[in-house]
């Protein structure tokens, strides 16, 4: 067999990664197994033999990747509908132990030094990189996964082989359709932004980690979804309705 990325190539840019906190965005369903991956054509796997793990370094990126993706292109409303974020949950996951990863980094000159297409880690099409995560997964058994970035956000994703699940840990979950605040706690969360927990209504039991995502991001909490309200000022009214 021809190895296309030899291992002097593969040293160069392995680097361990100590895990401390990442977030996946997953169907409800699979809530109950937090940290299951199952075989489907993804960025760096072709669905045959060998499942992937994707997550982020950072919640906002984690449901840009799944929720998002690219239905913001060229469009005038700029609305996630609400149905889209209550079917899934979220999971924040760690490594189990202090064993780090063994990730192939393609963050920065990564596909340059390891001669692998700029595709396989940032084009829409993922054909370059099914065909390089397959490589790396059947010629280089110490592999963990690859760190790249997430081509609409910037920020650090993780694709992490099925065989290090084991080394992880899930360290908290929920159902992502907390973080779609009413009209009224996103009106109470602007104007008392210093102290954003008070603006909570009893028995919201979103993450802590909301609050500042929802202050941060330019995505407008509204009864149908999340509205992207930094290119669009037209769209002032909170919708109330359960669908676009």
């Amino acid at each position: 067999m021809t190895t296309l990325y030899p291992r002097q190539r593969v040293e160069s840019v392995l680097q361990p990664l100590a895990l401390t906190s990442a977030y996946r965005i997953i169907l409800k369903p699979h809530l109950s197994s937090p940290l299951a991956a199952y075989p489907s054509k993804s960025r760096f796997c072709d669905g045959r033999t060998y499942a992937v793990l994707y997550g982020a370094s950072d919640f906002a990126t984690a449901f840009v990747e799944v929720v998002v993706r690219d239905r913001l292109m060229q469009s005038d409303r700029r609305i996630v509908p609400f149905g889209d974020i209550a079917a899934r949950g979220w999971v924040e996951f760690a490594l189990a132990g202090d064993e780090p990863l063994r990730m192939v980094d393609l963050r920065e000159s990564g596909c340059l030094v390891l001669g692998a297409p700029t595709d396989a880690a940032h084009a829409r099409n993922q054909t370059a990189g099914r065909a390089l995560g397959r490589a790396l997964y059947e010629q280089h058994s110490d592999i963990d996964g690859i760190c790249y970035r997430s081509r609409l956000t910037g920020g650090d994703c993780l694709a992490i082989f099925d065989r290090a699940l084991k080394h992880l840990k899930p360290m908290d979950t929920g159902q992502l359709e907390h973080l779609a605040c009413t009209p009224t706690t996103w009106r109470l969360l602007r104007r008392k932004s210093k102290q954003p927990e008070c603006a909570y209504r009893r028995n919201y039991d979103a993450p802590r980690w909301c609050v500042p995502l929802i202050l941060r991001n330019p995505y407008r909490a509204t009864g149908s979804g999340w509205e992207d309200q930094s290119s669009n000022e037209r769209h002032t009214s909170m919708r109330t309705g359960s669908g676009v």
